[in-house]
């Protein structure tokens, strides 16, 4: 199961998705179910989002992962 790890600075989260090994996810969908409004990770697992203006749900989903040696 990824780890989603996030810091809150005013209206923007940000934040990077690791697996159960602490390697990033790149690639990864994060999306607010409500407002509609989400993003994609970065190489490095990175992400930045703004927050919706209402509680909202964050879901995140990955289709491939990439093979590690």
């Amino acid at each position: 199961m990824p780890t989603l790890l996030c810091g809150q600075p005013r209206s923007v989260i940000t934040g990077s998705v690791a697996d159960e090994h602490n390697r990033p996810l790149p690639n990864v969908n994060l999306f607010f179910k409500k407002a509609k409004r989400g993003t994609v990770t970065n190489s490095d697992g990175q992400f930045r989002l703004r927050l919706p203006e209402t509680g909202d749900t964050l879901t995140a989903s990955c289709t491939k992962r990439r093979p590690y040696p």
